[in-house]
């Protein structure tokens, strides 16, 4: 069994003194050799209700229990998840996993993403005709020197004489295609 060496480490409970003879109870060791009293128990099961949990049950149904399921109810899910994370602090929530040795990491937006020092700067770009620029993905692989400015693609159709062209096709020919609807540009 594999356990933390912090709770290896840790000593047992030692229970404190407790009277031998059954004429006194000692409750500063919060022991009680008495069951609770049914009134608590009452009180307790009227007090048990879904209000209480904080996650809700991870597969809740029967039809996210697979893959199609969850798909179909991703909303579902979606809402589900928000419910409980509204009242719980995203730093709460990190805590808890830190606390329980649960790998985790922020989920950010694409704008968040977009402006984290990492990406940022590796972020490609390139300038509509109207001159909005446009930010896209990074390159696949760094290559020191490259340019992260990129031009504008092409209309579709626009380059595809010259490379007809350049290819061996006859300027008669491409017209021939380009009137029967075969080609653009």
């Amino acid at each position: 069994m594999l356990v933390r060496k912090l709770v290896d480490q840790m000593a047992g409970y030692v229970p404190g003194e407790q009277p031998q003879d059954r004429r006194y109870i000692k409750l500063n060791t919060n022991e009680n050799p008495y069951p609770p009293s049914p009134r608590v128990i009452a009180a307790l099961q009227a007090a048990l209700t879904d209000d209480l949990r904080l996650y809700p049950d991870p597969v809740a149904n029967a039809v996210r229990a697979t893959n199609e399921g969850r798909v179909r109810e991703r909303e579902a899910i979606h809402r589900d998840m928000a419910a409980v994370t509204r009242h719980v602090a995203t730093a709460d929530i990190a805590a808890e996993f830190r606390k329980a040795t649960i790998p985790h990491a922020p989920i950010h937006d694409i704008p968040a993403v977009r402006e984290m020092p990492a990406v940022a700067s590796r972020l490609t770009r390139t300038t509509m005709p109207d001159g909005r620029a446009v930010r896209m993905q990074p390159m696949a692989v760094d290559v020191p020197g490259l340019t992260t400015e990129l031009s504008f693609p092409a209309k579709y159709g626009e380059h595809t004489l010259r490379v007809l062209q350049e290819a061996g096709v006859s300027a008669t020919e491409c017209t021939s295609l380009r009137a029967q609807g075969i080609i653009a540009g």
